[in-house]
């Protein structure tokens, strides 16, 4: 390890952990304000549009994931670029201030994200996400071509960041997520999405002696 390396660097999955996301396509079109015909009343996970994994490894272009998504929904072009973004929410409180603080204390600070082109161009440059774009360590699945929990992700992203699987503490809210980054030697632990993150990750953080 490179002695300019703190001994442990902190990673977070974004949506559910320092960021709010729509989970249903439905709370995406409401997100977004757009009307969406073909969308049934009962809650559609995101993941029922099966390109959706395709558009976020970066095998599917948005050319042809854009139209298939307008059909899914039942809506036009435009308003399926709304829909896709509706996904993204705002920063959960308190995400910037942790981020701040772990830089503050010379901890480094990363992400590993299952994410998309369209998406990825508002978290890590132009949205209002400000405790995202502070993140020293980015990595995300459309630019990897490769998607958690596969483990040639977390493997990639030591390789990447030159660290040693243990010295990574990661925190993810699909425990699928998790027992994947465990099983690589990261430090890794669920986030409930359902209640106050920022709570959650400080009290992690504290018991490991991190803050």
């Amino acid at each position: 390890m490179e002695s300019n390396q703190t001994p442990y660097a902190v990673v977070f999955d974004l949506g559910g952990v320092l960021l709010n996301i729509s989970h249903t396509w439905q709370d995406a079109a409401q997100t977004a304000g757009v009307t969406c015909r073909n969308l049934p009343a009962e809650p559609t996970p995101l993941a029922t549009l099966k390109l959706l994994e395709l558009y976020q490894t970066g095998q599917l272009p948005a050319e042809e994931y854009l139209p298939a998504l307008a059909d899914f929904a039942g809506c036009d072009l435009e308003d399926a670029k709304d829909l896709h973004n509706g996904i993204l929410v705002d920063e959960y409180p308190g995400a910037l201030e942790l981020v701040e603080e772990l830089q503050a204390r010379g901890v480094q600070t990363g992400c590993l994200s299952n994410t998309s082109a369209l998406h990825w161009e508002l978290l890590a440059g132009t949205g209002p996400y400000p405790g995202i774009q502070k993140l020293e360590w980015k990595m995300a699945s459309h630019l990897a071509g490769l998607h958690k929990p596969d483990p040639k992700i977390y493997e990639l992203y030591c390789a990447t960041y030159d660290r040693e699987p243990g010295s990574l503490i990661f925190f993810d809210d699909f425990p699928q997520n998790v027992d994947a980054a465990l099983a690589c030697g990261w430090q890794a632990h669920w986030i409930d999405s359902s209640k106050d993150t920022s709570t959650q990750l400080r009290e992690h953080l504290g018991r490991l002696g991190v803050i």
